[in-house]
């Protein structure tokens, strides 16, 4: 995993795989996700970014909507709502242009 820090990125698209940031800045950025490996942000601040998830990663989110049609949609929203307690309880990063992360 590559350490990443103090970066500012602005108008390009950043894969994101098996990479840390730390104290970077990424404005109006599309964050590429192809689920090579972990990534995680510390004290990153976000101003109007976009998510794209390809390969491996593409084809689970696309796997995943797919189960929402059936009698796996429970399952699947119960699977968002732990990531997104995990989430308040672990963000080290802010949205909309803040740095309201910083730990």
């Amino acid at each position: 995993m590559a350490l990443i820090k103090n970066q500012t990125f602005t108008d390009e698209p950043v894969e994101i795989d098996g990479n840390s940031f730390f104290n970077c800045k990424f404005i109006r950025c599309t964050l590429v996700y192809s689920g090579g490996g972990s990534t995680s942000f510390d004290t990153c601040v976000f101003d109007d970014p976009k998510l794209s998830f390809l390969g491996p990663a593409g084809n689970t989110l696309a796997f995943m909507e797919s189960l929402m049609k059936t009698p796996f949609r429970t399952m699947i929203e119960k699977t968002f709502e732990n990531m997104r307690a995990a989430s308040v309880e672990n963000a080290g990063f802010a949205l909309g242009g803040t740095d309201a992360g910083k730990q």
